[in-house]
């Protein structure tokens, strides 16, 4: 229901309220609810839902929101830097934005009694197209990951040219302004669950 995301009392103002995103099928619309899990992620910067029985209404912080789906102070929202507007196109603003937020002081926390359906894009609407999704997480862990980013990129393939990173110069000063916590921080404090960093030859 949204009603309870949006009157969701946070305990302080910079908290962000993260609903449970359930799957629409693209194909035939099947609404699928998803189980209550919170989010996390790997080296590879892809998804993992973290397997640990929580409660189904109580809110409970998550290291990664989903996309861009929560709700948040609009003040707040602008504080934090709204998003990159260097990310063009669909991905990769989920995991940074979630580290700016844990990082810069901010708080997010699954609520589980709040669902929002979300039609998810089937493989077809990629078919010839190049996903800005890796170049993306790469800009994002350049500016959020300290020394971890240089062990996660060699982890990605080598990104095409019509497909660019981009200059970080304005993120990189907007994490100067308002970060209070180095990603050391957010894997102690945070994400404890992250496995250690695989070998560097490991392939995606």
């Amino acid at each position: 229901d949204h009603r309870d995301l949006h009157s969701f009392p946070t305990r302080r103002s910079s908290d962000l309220a993260i609903p449970l995103v359930d799957t629409i099928h693209a194909d035939t619309f099947d609404y699928v609810p998803n189980p209550v899990k919170r989010l996390g992620f790997n080296w590879h910067l892809d998804h993992e839902h973290l397997h640990e029985r929580i409660d189904d209404v109580k809110a409970t912080p998550t290291p990664m929101m989903s996309g861009g789906i929560f709700a948040v102070r609009g003040d707040t929202w602008e504080g934090l830097g709204s998003y990159d507007h260097d990310m063009h196109g669909y991905g990769g603003e989920e995991f940074e934005f979630s580290l700016r937020a844990w990082m810069s002081g901010s708080r997010l926390d699954l609520v589980p009694c709040s669902r929002v359906g979300h039609l998810f894009r089937s493989d077809d609407y990629w078919g010839g197209q190049v996903s800005p999704i890796e170049a993306h997480e790469i800009r994002a862990a350049r500016v959020w990951m300290d020394d971890h980013a240089t062990l996660v990129e060699a982890l990605f393939p080598p990104q095409p040219a019509i497909n660019p990173i981009g200059s970080i110069r304005r993120r990189a000063a907007l994490r100067k302004r308002i970060g209070k916590h180095d990603f050391q921080w957010y894997l102690d404090e945070v994400y404890p669950e992250l496995r250690p960093i695989p070998d560097r030859k490991s392939t995606r």
